[in-house]
């Protein structure tokens, strides 16, 4: 009897497109547990810059302007010691991760 693997979707970025791409897939998929969705980013936030304007100004703290990924969302699963990282110059070696589809936000 054949065990069926874990797929993996893999997201680059914890930009305004990958949250919103891990969010969509999240939805698509209505809460299948074959299909992990993670998201990787080198922080765990992620900073609303259209408001750092207000930030400046004293109008509104930085606190404020920042959201944790994990609160945006609570589906995917994010790597942890990914120091270093930028989505532009990162080149999966296609044998050696498990990814079942890579999407660069």
């Amino acid at each position: 009897m054949r065990s069926k693997a874990r797929k993996s979707i893999l997201v680059l970025g914890g930009g305004f497109g990958g949250i919103a791409t891990v969010r969509a897939l999240h939805k698509a998929l209505h809460g299948r547990t074959d299909i992990e969705i993670a998201l990787v980013h080198p922080e765990n936030y992620c900073v609303f810059q259209p408001m750092l304007a207000e930030v400046i100004s004293g109008t509104i703290g930085l606190l404020n302007t920042v959201t944790p990924i994990r609160d945006v969302c609570p589906g995917a699963t994010l790597p942890r010691r990914w120091s270093g990282f930028s989505s532009k110059a990162f080149r999966p070696p296609i044998r050696r991760w498990p990814w079942l589809h890579v999407a660069s936000c």
